[in-house]
């Protein structure tokens, strides 16, 4: 077994930095998980669905009529997650 050994303030520098990557990297993956929570559940309508995938609302009403996008009716209008969009 090898013993390395480094002055006590290169010690706590090398710490202080990983303890600060640790805070970076759980700062990801809060905002990961944020925006996950944010765009899973979030419901489309037919005008922000169509513009996300760049066609007209009569193209969109043809893939929901060919079951090629899934779709919900809330109080009798079609909204769509953002997540099959």
């Amino acid at each position: 077994m090898k013993v390395i050994t480094i002055e006590s303030s290169a010690y706590r520098t090398m710490l202080e930095q990983i303890a600060e990557i640790a805070g970076y990297v759980r700062e990801a993956k809060e905002e990961r998980r944020r925006k996950e929570a944010e765009t899973k559940d979030r419901l489309l309508n037919t005008a922000q669905a169509a513009e996300l995938l760049n066609v007209s609302t009569r193209t969109l009403q043809r893939m929901r009529d060919d079951h090629r996008i899934e779709y919900v009716i809330v109080r009798g209008t079609c909204r769509y997650r953002l997540s099959e969009v």
